[in-house]
């Protein structure tokens, strides 16, 4: 039997990511999926509360995946802009390459560990929400990922602030979709923060010393060169 005798192999649809019914021969769900990613983005930035009370808790991890991916890929682009002009720490043109690559990859790939930590610290806060869901808030919460590369710039203060926004949204994710109480999750994050904090500057401030050291070592054998 050929297509045109049967029109129900005409019109034959299939669920896309997160549900949508879209013919996969024509490949809308990739338009569909882009269009999406960028509307979630905006209202994680906009409007958090909103986004994670109304955040779709099932639907497979395409979606948020790819969701992360791109956030990646833009903290990626943002890295090589600031680093090709010489703001913050230098990068050459090969480095920026690297950073396009590897940044999106080491963002995909961290959004599912993060997702396994987050998802043991809710159950341990009486969460009930499966491993999908938590995976879920892990990889939307990386839409600030380019804003936090760029917000560096700002010499230990830079870190920090990033790190505090990140923790914000997991209060909010741990409110909205979790069910916990914002006390609760203020405690819980605002430990996390504090410790991550302090990491973060200790190693920023040993970062800095050594390529400060590097660069006066350089020029001391330039000029003796």
């Amino acid at each position: 039997m050929t297509e045109d005798n049967n029109p129900g192999m005409q019109d034959a649809k299939a669920p896309g990511p997160s549900g949508y019914e879209v013919d996969l021969e024509a490949g809308e769900w990739i338009p569909l999926l882009i269009s999406k990613t960028m509307s979630n983005w905006a209202a994680v930035l906009v409007n958090p509360l909103k986004f994670f009370a109304g955040m779709e808790r099932t639907g497979g991890y395409l979606e948020p995946l790819v969701f992360a991916v791109a956030a990646g890929l833009a903290a990626g682009l943002v890295r090589m802009v600031i680093g090709l002009a010489g703001w913050g720490f230098y990068m050459t043109a090969g480095a920026a390459l690297v950073a396009i690559v590897l940044t999106p990859i080491f963002v995909g790939i961290g959004s599912f560990i993060g997702g396994g930590i987050f998802y043991l610290i809710w159950q341990a806060m009486g969460s009930k929400a499966s491993f999908e869901t938590a995976y879920r808030c892990a990889a939307y919460v990386t839409a600030i990922a380019p804003f936090a590369a760029l917000i560096r710039l700002i010499p230990y203060a830079g870190g920090v602030i990033a790190l505090a926004w990140g923790c914000w949204l997991l209060v909010v994710a741990s409110e909205r979709v979790h069910g916990i109480a914002r006390n609760k999750a203020l405690v819980v994050f605002g430990a996390v923060f504090a410790v991550l904090a302090v990491l973060g500057l200790v190693s920023e401030y040993h970062a800095r010393h050594l390529i400060y050291a590097l660069g006066n070592w350089r020029v001391h054998i330039d000029s003796n060169g």
